[in-house]
């Protein structure tokens, strides 16, 4: 291993310690869709109607926690996912070293809002899937331009990844695959194709998008304007000798191999314009790449496809959609706070108020947004005229991200984005559709390290310090301050109660077959041992698979959505509180309920009374202040 790898993996180590902070600590890591227990319970995973893609994640960490503690699987995840969003991007991001640009955009592609607000949210597999796009984007970039076997198979080796951690990122990263087939396809179909070359001298020297045809003994002006003889295509390179894609100027990481001329002997010649090889031979591997991706992904696919009927997504409509929708912003509107990479909609709800926003600071962060800004639309330039193609390209995918994200909410493309939820079965699912803005982010990374390198480059040639760059880097990168030293302290490692151990010790004593009813009847509850942080209920996680506790996410237009439909009598006798005390029994015991779980100090605020505790036939086991046990006695 190098010293520049080495130095790589210190200093995204060194960032991973100064985001998290706190959260090394030992303790979970409670924050509302992000819970974990000694025991990690991995039934709803598997429940019906539930895709299963994550199946090899879940048997994976399964494997793990035989050994290891639940905080320590929470602990080993957190940091690896902090450290693969900012050391991926480093390495594949196809942005520059020179000038600090790579590490900019990799930062950049870390600490943001999407980031900020998807981690507060417990939302860690979306993460880990974004994550994997900068190598997913740099594997499609290198299969453009050298589209070998091994490049096929890197590309639908990274979707497979993606896949595993987050079907949402998983349909987008196909889309932009469909995107890119279907206009290489065209533009392959209406190019013409040069003509043979007699020849025999004549090699092809490729230089960013432009493929220069270069006879031997001629000579050609180079972009600093002397005059070199050119490198024949079968004359190697010069040991040492420094390519743009050994610098790092088209984002290929160490490793990958660097392009060849055709003709060479290293590598077979590349596929690009003014190459003679098969016209179809990159478009048989790609479909070859995405046959083995279908049989790889079988294991999930196939039973979705037998079952579609039962999909959780057939339940998503217009009352979903609008539930869900992307967030405006009070003062910037809706698709602004999207290009700010905002918009999560439980920004407008409850449990935004728990935690501290960089828009709090409001003069700051438009200072912040504003350096970001300049950055991109330097970068935007440099890569008009640098990169023309991949510039183009990237904003396609940036201004597609950008008007799907925005999805049911106030803008002028809510229309277009009802008419794909009401016509593609698949674009339900988007019912969250601000995870779009994850290639946003992306685009937002690379054009931003462009701008670095362009106004590096500006500055040094008119001979002026380069502090102002730097400026602009160090607040592009601070407008979200809040994700600093442990978020801003925000998430604190918690322990659970030693009053819910004693409870689990008595029930595993009892072998018989039976259920507990775990009350609050909330899926989102504020524990005071978690500070009082809105998080999904963790009863089924720490008490295991008997316990029975609601899935009403009490939404309107999300509630109800229940995957076990046989708990519904359950949820009207809890809720509705008007049956008699004999009738409330029976439910119990037709649902296998043995003992009941509540927790004092949350049902004390609680809108419902659950009054059929109080009955003769429920008596209580355990009592403790934060949490008491019932038995529920038989006819």
């Amino acid at each position: 291993m190098s010293k520049e790898t080495l130095g790589n993996i210190f200093f995204f180590a060194i960032v991973c310690l100064v985001v998290l902070w706190q959260m090394f600590w030992p303790g979970y890591i409670l924050t509302l869709d992000m819970v974990f227990a000694p025991h990690l319970n991995f039934n709803a995973w598997f429940s019906e109607g539930n895709f299963l893609n994550s199946s090899p994640l879940i048997y994976l960490l399964k494997f793990l926690n035989l050994f290891l503690a639940g905080w320590v699987i929470q602990k080993i995840l957190i940091l690896g996912l902090f450290f693969l969003i900012g050391y991926l991007a480093y390495l594949y991001l196809p942005v520059p070293k020179k000038n600090y640009a790579r590490y900019f955009a990799a930062l950049v592609y870390l600490i943001n809002p999407f980031v900020y607000e998807r981690f507060l949210a417990g939302q860690i597999t979306v993460l880990f899937a974004y994550a994997f796009l900068p190598p997913f984007i740099a594997a499609l970039i290198r299969f453009h331009r050298q589209p070998l076997w091994k490049s096929v198979f890197k590309l639908f080796g990274w979707l497979i990844l993606i896949n595993i951690f987050s079907l949402h990122l998983f349909v987008m990263s196909v889309l932009v695959l469909a995107g890119y087939f279907a206009v290489s396809f065209f533009l392959r179909q209406t190019t013409p194709k040069p003509l043979p070359s007699t020849n025999s001298g004549q090699a092809l020297e490729k230089e960013g998008d432009l493929t220069h045809p270069v006879s031997s003994g001629t000579s050609h002006p180079s972009r600093e304007g002397n005059f070199n003889p050119p490198r024949l295509a079968n004359t190697p390179r010069p040991r040492g000798a420094a390519t743009p894609l050994d610098r790092g100027d088209f984002g290929t990481p160490p490793g990958e191999g660097n392009l060849t001329h055709p003709g060479s002997a290293a590598e077979p010649p590349l596929l690009i314009e003014g190459t003679f090889t098969r016209q179809w031979d990159w478009a048989i591997k790609f479909l070859v790449g995405g046959l083995v991706f279908l049989a790889i992904s079988s294991y999930w696919l196939v039973p979705y496809f037998l079952n579609q009927d039962s999909s959780v997504i057939n339940n998503f409509d217009q009352s979903n959609w609008q539930a869900f929708k992307t967030a405006g912003d009070k003062h910037l509107g809706t698709a602004v706070n999207v290009l700010s990479l905002y918009g999560f909609w439980e920004e407008h709800e409850n449990w935004a108020g728990y935690f501290i926003w960089p828009k709090d600071n409001y003069v700051f962060w438009l200072i912040a947004t504003l350096a970001l800004l300049i950055l991109i639309i330097s970068g935007i330039i440099w890569g008009v005229k640098e990169k023309r193609k991949l510039a183009i390209a990237l904003t396609l995918i940036g201004l597609g991200s950008f008007i799907f994200s925005c999805g049911a909410g106030d803008t002028i493309f809510k229309n277009l984005n009802w008419w794909l939820f009401e016509h593609f079965s698949f674009w339900r699912g988007f019912r969250d559709s601000e995870k779009w803005t994850s290639y946003l982010v992306l685009v937002y990374a690379i054009f931003g390290g462009w701008g670095v390198s362009c106004l590096s480059e500006f500055w040094q040639k008119k001979r002026i310090e380069k502090y102002f760059v730097y400026l602009l880097m160090t607040l592009a990168i601070l407008g979200t301050y809040t994700e600093l030293g442990g978020f801003a302290r925000q998430l604190q490692p918690v322990w659970y109660p030693e009053s819910w151990y004693k409870a689990k010790q008595i029930l595993d004593q009892d072998k018989e077959d039976y259920r507990i009813l775990f009350l609050p009847w909330h899926a989102y509850l504020s524990l005071n041992f978690n500070h009082k942080l809105i998080t999904a209920n963790p009863a089924d996680q720490f008490f295991g698979g008997k316990i029975i506790q609601s899935r009403n996410m009490e939404m309107p237009g999300a509630s109800g959505n229940y995957i076990d439909r046989k708990y519904i009598a359950l949820d009207k006798m809890i809720t509705d509180d008007n049956l008699s005390a004999e009738m409330m029994l029976d439910v119990l015991q037709e649902n296998k309920i043995k003992y009941i779980i509540s927790l004092p100090d949350l049902i004390g605020a609680d809108k419902y009374q659950y009054n059929f505790i109080n009955q003769g036939k429920i008596k209580p086991i355990l009592e403790e202040n934060d949490l008491k046990l019932f038995t529920v006695s038989a006819k």
